[in-house]
């Protein structure tokens, strides 16, 4: 084994920990990851014997994190979130159902935002995330679907199209 690859748990097991940090009911557990109660209840125990450490204490009804469970739960979730923002990056190519638009401030605020209904209409099921960033954005970093821009058109490898003309420029 390489001597820089720490072991984790099973990720199931992780993933089951942090829901219940969450929601502190098993029952609710179960419910949000499609699985029995009883499950979930293994998970936490395969985890806390994988750990050598208690992560819960039942309270009555309630359950409440140990210190290390406390501790540990930060970083599952700081880490999950990690995963599934890698996961997101990764198939940003695939079909999804959100649209990342830029345009300036202005424009976003006297033309995009007063039609914004109109485009709910054609697109109902699609979720709009508008950003203004004034200059052109990168299209990768600032992660833009498309954006709205003043200018030429003249933007070496992408497509542009006209949609206002400007009674200013000849």
């Amino acid at each position: 084994m390489h001597k820089n690859i720490v072991r984790i748990p099973p990720l199931n097991a992780l993933r089951a920990f942090s829901v219940v940090a969450d929601c502190r009911n098993l029952q609710k557990a179960a419910d949000s990851l499609g699985v029995t109660p009883q499950a979930v209840g293994q998970q936490i125990k395969l985890l806390e014997t994988w750990l050598q450490a208690p992560l819960l204490q039942r309270r009555g009804r309630a359950l409440e994190l140990t210190e290390a469970g406390i501790l540990l739960s930060h970083f599952v979730k700081s880490g999950l979130e990690e995963i599934a923002e890698g996961v997101r990056r990764v198939s940003r190519g695939h079909e999804r159902d959100r649209i990342n638009l830029n345009a300036s401030p202005f424009f976003a605020m006297h033309y995009l935002l007063p039609r914004l209904t109109l485009l709910r209409e054609v697109l109902p099921q699609a979720e709009i995330r508008l950003t203004t960033i004034i200059d052109l954005p990168d299209f990768t970093r600032d992660e833009v679907d498309l954006a709205v821009q003043w200018g030429y058109g003249a933007w070496p490898g992408l497509e542009a199209k006209l949609l206002i003309p400007d009674p200013k420029v000849i």
